[in-house]
């Protein structure tokens, strides 16, 4: 009858590294329309000073850092960004921006970080060394 067609190892493993990285990004993209359904509905996914800690620590930590692409704190930087209308041009949340410059300046040493980082660390699942 038929012989099933043989394919190689490398074949194999291009076919599930495609089918895996198009599976985050529709999980990706699923969350990331859910927070903004949520967003301009007016409910609150992440608290302000969530969004605010997240944004401080992308600020601060997050250069160079693939948690800010592909960790869970991915969307409360994006909620973040939305909230405090941060985008190229645009006049940000003069009513959150106190709160986000007050994390930010909160951070003096970046190796003796306070406690909030830690916690927002634990929270999202940062591995990070101070």
């Amino acid at each position: 009858m038929f012989q099933k067609a043989k394919t190689s190892r490398k074949q194999r493993f291009n076919h599930w590294k495609i089918s895996m990285s198009e599976d985050f990004d529709m999980a990706s993209d699923m969350a990331h329309k859910l927070f903004a359904t949520c967003e301009s509905a007016g409910l609150k996914v992440y608290s302000d000073d969530i969004c605010c800690q997240a944004l401080a620590w992308c600020y601060v930590y997050g250069g160079g850092n693939e948690q800010v692409l592909y960790g869970k704190i991915r969307n409360a930087i994006l909620c973040g960004q939305y909230r405090l209308n941060l985008h190229g041009g645009e006049i940000p949340n003069v009513e959150l921006l106190p709160m986000l410059q007050k994390y930010i300046k909160s951070i003096e040493d970046i190796h003796n970080p306070p406690k909030w980082v830690l916690d927002l660390e634990k929270r999202f699942e940062i591995k990070m060394s101070h």
